[in-house]
Protein backbone atom coordinates (compact mmCIF):
# COMPACT_ATOMS: atom_id res chain seq x y z
CA UNK A 1 0.00 0.00 0.00
CA UNK A 2 1.16 3.46 -1.15
CA UNK A 3 2.03 6.11 1.45
CA UNK A 4 -1.63 8.21 -0.48
CA UNK A 5 -3.88 4.99 -0.17
CA UNK A 6 -2.49 4.69 3.61
CA UNK A 7 -3.25 8.51 4.54
CA UNK A 8 -6.35 8.10 2.63
CA UNK A 9 -7.17 5.11 4.93
CA UNK A 10 -5.85 7.09 8.17
CA UNK A 11 -8.18 10.01 7.34
CA UNK A 12 -11.26 7.35 6.61
CA UNK A 13 -10.67 5.48 9.64
CA UNK A 14 -10.26 9.15 11.84
CA UNK A 15 -13.81 10.34 10.48
CA UNK A 16 -14.91 7.38 11.13
CA UNK A 17 -13.79 6.78 14.42
CA UNK A 18 -16.90 6.90 16.73
CA UNK A 19 -18.11 3.94 14.59
CA UNK A 20 -15.21 1.82 14.74
CA UNK A 21 -14.64 2.32 18.30
CA UNK A 22 -17.67 0.47 18.84
CA UNK A 23 -16.54 -2.62 16.78
CA UNK A 24 -14.66 -5.56 18.04
CA UNK A 25 -11.17 -6.30 15.93
CA UNK A 26 -9.63 -10.09 16.06
CA UNK A 27 -6.17 -11.39 15.73
CA UNK A 28 -5.85 -12.89 12.10
CA UNK A 29 -2.16 -12.80 11.26
CA UNK A 30 -0.03 -11.81 14.10
CA UNK A 31 3.07 -12.45 12.11
CA UNK A 32 2.37 -9.77 10.43
CA UNK A 33 3.87 -7.10 12.87
CA UNK A 34 7.36 -7.64 13.12
CA UNK A 35 9.21 -4.80 15.39
CA UNK A 36 6.48 -2.68 16.32
CA UNK A 37 6.33 -2.90 20.25
CA UNK A 38 3.19 -1.16 20.59
CA UNK A 39 1.42 -2.80 18.09
CA UNK A 40 2.34 -5.91 19.64
CA UNK A 41 1.19 -4.79 22.78
CA UNK A 42 -2.48 -3.85 21.04
CA UNK A 43 -2.16 -7.60 19.75
CA UNK A 44 -1.65 -9.42 22.49
CA UNK A 45 -4.92 -7.39 24.25
CA UNK A 46 -6.92 -8.72 21.50
CA UNK A 47 -9.68 -11.43 22.24
CA UNK A 48 -12.08 -10.64 19.85
CA UNK A 49 -14.34 -9.55 22.66
CA UNK A 50 -13.29 -5.95 23.44
CA UNK A 51 -14.28 -2.95 21.61
CA UNK A 52 -11.83 -0.37 19.90
CA UNK A 53 -12.30 2.19 22.55
CA UNK A 54 -11.49 -0.50 25.64
CA UNK A 55 -8.00 -1.22 23.65
CA UNK A 56 -7.35 2.30 23.29
CA UNK A 57 -8.27 2.75 26.93
CA UNK A 58 -5.80 0.02 28.32
CA UNK A 59 -3.05 1.31 26.11
CA UNK A 60 -3.59 5.08 27.10
CA UNK A 61 -3.07 5.50 23.61
CA UNK A 62 -4.75 9.42 21.77
CA UNK A 63 -7.20 9.08 19.33
CA UNK A 64 -4.69 10.26 16.40
CA UNK A 65 -2.50 7.45 17.99
CA UNK A 66 -5.01 4.62 17.79
CA UNK A 67 -6.47 5.24 14.26
CA UNK A 68 -2.79 4.56 12.81
CA UNK A 69 -2.25 1.84 15.06
CA UNK A 70 -5.68 0.07 13.53
CA UNK A 71 -4.99 1.49 10.21
CA UNK A 72 -1.13 -0.40 10.08
CA UNK A 73 -2.83 -3.39 11.77
CA UNK A 74 -5.67 -3.56 9.08
CA UNK A 75 -3.11 -2.76 6.48
CA UNK A 76 -0.65 -5.73 7.23
CA UNK A 77 -3.51 -7.98 7.22
CA UNK A 78 -2.73 -8.41 11.26
CA UNK A 79 -6.44 -7.93 12.22
CA UNK A 80 -10.04 -7.89 11.06
CA UNK A 81 -13.26 -6.38 13.00
CA UNK A 82 -15.61 -8.60 13.45
CA UNK A 83 -18.89 -8.86 11.70
CA UNK A 84 -22.15 -8.30 13.91
CA UNK A 85 -23.67 -11.57 12.76
CA UNK A 86 -20.41 -13.20 14.41
CA UNK A 87 -20.57 -12.04 17.54
CA UNK A 88 -23.06 -13.81 19.39
CA UNK A 89 -21.21 -17.00 18.75
CA UNK A 90 -17.71 -14.92 20.50
CA UNK A 91 -19.85 -13.86 23.26
CA UNK A 92 -21.34 -17.71 23.94
CA UNK A 93 -17.70 -18.79 23.82
CA UNK A 94 -17.05 -16.19 26.47
CA UNK A 95 -19.74 -16.88 28.45
CA UNK A 96 -18.56 -20.74 28.47
CA UNK A 97 -15.16 -19.42 29.71
CA UNK A 98 -16.51 -17.12 32.50
CA UNK A 99 -18.68 -19.66 33.94
CA UNK A 100 -15.28 -22.46 33.62
CA UNK A 101 -13.31 -19.46 35.63
CA UNK A 102 -16.73 -18.93 38.01
CA UNK A 103 -16.71 -22.29 38.84
CA UNK A 104 -13.16 -22.67 39.66
CA UNK A 105 -12.69 -19.51 41.98
CA UNK A 106 -16.09 -20.48 43.74
CA UNK A 107 -14.39 -24.15 44.63
CA UNK A 108 -11.67 -21.90 45.48
CA UNK A 109 -12.84 -20.30 47.52
CA UNK A 110 -14.14 -23.05 49.30
CA UNK A 111 -11.35 -24.71 49.78
CA UNK A 112 -9.52 -21.36 50.80
CA UNK A 113 -12.33 -21.13 53.39
CA UNK A 114 -11.73 -24.57 54.68
CA UNK A 115 -8.21 -24.16 55.35
CA UNK A 116 -8.84 -21.30 56.74
CA UNK A 117 -11.42 -23.36 59.81
CA UNK A 118 -8.81 -25.98 59.53
CA UNK A 119 -5.82 -23.06 60.85
CA UNK A 120 -8.11 -21.27 63.36
CA UNK A 121 -8.61 -25.58 64.86
CA UNK A 122 -4.72 -25.46 64.36
CA UNK A 123 -4.49 -21.93 66.35
CA UNK A 124 -6.85 -22.77 68.98
CA UNK A 125 -4.49 -25.85 70.04
CA UNK A 126 -1.79 -24.91 69.98
CA UNK A 127 -3.20 -21.96 72.40
CA UNK A 128 -4.66 -23.60 74.68
CA UNK A 129 -1.01 -26.27 75.04
CA UNK A 130 1.17 -22.85 75.35
CA UNK A 131 -1.54 -21.86 78.11
CA UNK A 132 -1.64 -25.35 79.91
CA UNK A 133 2.31 -25.50 80.20
CA UNK A 134 2.40 -21.75 80.85
CA UNK A 135 0.03 -22.29 84.20
CA UNK A 136 2.29 -25.68 85.38
CA UNK A 137 5.36 -23.45 85.86
CA UNK A 138 5.15 -22.06 89.25
CA UNK A 139 3.92 -25.15 90.31
CA UNK A 140 6.97 -27.20 88.61
CA UNK A 141 9.16 -23.95 90.34
CA UNK A 142 7.72 -24.47 93.62
CA UNK A 143 8.71 -28.06 93.17
CA UNK A 144 12.03 -27.21 92.31
CA UNK A 145 12.36 -24.34 95.18
CA UNK A 146 11.68 -27.14 97.66
CA UNK A 147 13.96 -29.94 96.81
CA UNK A 148 16.78 -27.57 96.61
CA UNK A 149 15.98 -26.61 100.20
CA UNK A 150 15.98 -30.21 101.32
CA UNK A 151 19.24 -30.85 99.31
CA UNK A 152 20.95 -27.57 101.73
CA UNK A 153 19.25 -29.26 104.69
CA UNK A 154 20.74 -32.57 104.00
CA UNK A 155 24.23 -31.42 103.32
CA UNK A 156 25.06 -31.29 107.03
CA UNK A 157 22.88 -34.70 108.21
CA UNK A 158 24.02 -37.68 109.81
CA UNK A 159 25.01 -40.65 107.01
CA UNK A 160 22.05 -42.44 107.42
CA UNK A 161 20.97 -39.56 105.42
CA UNK A 162 23.17 -39.54 102.46
CA UNK A 163 20.97 -42.25 100.40
CA UNK A 164 17.95 -39.73 101.23
CA UNK A 165 20.05 -36.70 100.00
CA UNK A 166 20.99 -38.79 96.56
CA UNK A 167 17.61 -39.80 96.31
CA UNK A 168 16.93 -36.32 96.40
CA UNK A 169 19.61 -35.12 94.36
CA UNK A 170 18.58 -37.45 91.54
CA UNK A 171 14.76 -35.87 91.61
CA UNK A 172 16.74 -32.08 91.74
CA UNK A 173 18.17 -33.43 88.06
CA UNK A 174 15.74 -35.04 86.84
CA UNK A 175 13.12 -31.91 87.64
CA UNK A 176 15.85 -29.37 86.27
CA UNK A 177 15.61 -31.92 82.74
CA UNK A 178 11.89 -31.81 82.96
CA UNK A 179 11.71 -27.67 83.04
CA UNK A 180 14.30 -27.97 80.00
CA UNK A 181 11.74 -29.61 78.18
CA UNK A 182 9.49 -27.12 79.24
CA UNK A 183 11.31 -24.68 78.31
CA UNK A 184 11.59 -25.64 74.63
CA UNK A 185 8.44 -26.60 74.25
CA UNK A 186 7.36 -23.10 75.04
CA UNK A 187 9.85 -21.81 72.54
CA UNK A 188 8.76 -23.47 70.28
CA UNK A 189 5.17 -22.98 70.37
CA UNK A 190 5.82 -19.10 70.66
CA UNK A 191 7.67 -19.15 67.51
CA UNK A 192 5.43 -21.14 65.74
CA UNK A 193 2.11 -18.93 66.75
CA UNK A 194 3.03 -16.37 64.67
CA UNK A 195 3.71 -17.89 61.70
CA UNK A 196 -0.14 -19.97 62.53
CA UNK A 197 -1.47 -16.03 62.54
CA UNK A 198 0.19 -14.76 59.64
CA UNK A 199 -0.81 -17.47 57.29
CA UNK A 200 -4.49 -17.31 58.85
CA UNK A 201 -4.22 -13.07 57.73
CA UNK A 202 -3.13 -14.42 54.08
CA UNK A 203 -5.41 -16.36 54.29
CA UNK A 204 -7.97 -13.83 55.07
CA UNK A 205 -6.86 -11.95 52.18
CA UNK A 206 -6.92 -14.09 49.52
CA UNK A 207 -10.69 -15.43 50.50
CA UNK A 208 -11.63 -11.74 50.18
CA UNK A 209 -9.71 -11.61 46.58
CA UNK A 210 -11.53 -14.73 45.76
CA UNK A 211 -15.08 -13.18 46.51
CA UNK A 212 -14.00 -9.84 44.84
CA UNK A 213 -12.92 -11.71 41.74
CA UNK A 214 -16.25 -13.86 41.91
CA UNK A 215 -18.18 -11.36 41.71
CA UNK A 216 -16.66 -9.27 39.02
CA UNK A 217 -16.46 -12.32 36.59
CA UNK A 218 -20.79 -12.95 37.95
CA UNK A 219 -20.81 -9.19 36.45
CA UNK A 220 -18.90 -9.80 33.70
CA UNK A 221 -21.55 -12.55 32.41
CA UNK A 222 -24.51 -10.99 32.94
CA UNK A 223 -22.95 -7.95 30.94
CA UNK A 224 -22.31 -10.42 28.01
CA UNK A 225 -25.65 -12.36 28.44
CA UNK A 226 -27.63 -8.53 27.69
CA UNK A 227 -25.23 -8.27 25.53
CA UNK A 228 -26.10 -11.31 23.39
CA UNK A 229 -29.48 -10.46 23.83
CA UNK A 230 -29.35 -7.45 22.04
CA UNK A 231 -27.31 -8.67 19.31
CA UNK A 232 -30.30 -11.47 19.26
CA UNK A 233 -32.79 -8.97 18.77
CA UNK A 234 -30.85 -7.07 15.95
CA UNK A 235 -30.70 -9.76 14.15
CA UNK A 236 -34.29 -10.61 13.97
CA UNK A 237 -35.17 -6.86 12.71
CA UNK A 238 -32.34 -7.57 10.13
CA UNK A 239 -34.13 -10.86 9.57
CA UNK A 240 -37.83 -9.26 9.52
CA UNK A 241 -36.31 -6.20 7.07
CA UNK A 242 -34.93 -8.44 4.70
CA UNK A 243 -37.90 -10.73 4.50
CA UNK A 244 -40.35 -7.25 3.86
CA UNK A 245 -37.57 -6.30 0.97
CA UNK A 246 -38.29 -9.54 -0.46
CA UNK A 247 -42.22 -8.75 -0.30
CA UNK A 248 -41.94 -5.44 -1.64
CA UNK A 249 -39.49 -6.87 -4.76
CA UNK A 250 -41.40 -9.78 -5.70
CA UNK A 251 -44.86 -7.24 -5.64
CA UNK A 252 -42.66 -4.59 -7.69
CA UNK A 253 -41.86 -7.66 -10.12
CA UNK A 254 -45.52 -8.35 -10.34
CA UNK A 255 -46.78 -5.05 -10.77
CA UNK A 256 -44.40 -4.34 -13.75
Amino acid sequence: MNNSTKTHLQAKLSKNWELIKDRYPIVVNPDAILDDAVQHDVLAYFDGLKSSEEIRVYLTLNESESNMIFTDLIRAGAIRFLEDVERPKYLKQQNIELKRNYDFLFSEKNRLAGENLYLEGQVKEKEAILSEVESKIPENQKILADFNQKTEQLKGAPDHLFQDNADLLYIKNEMADKEEKVSEVLVELEDGLPRLIRRKLKLGEMIERAGDNVDQREQESKDNRRRLSSYRDTIDELRNDLLDTKSRIRELIEES
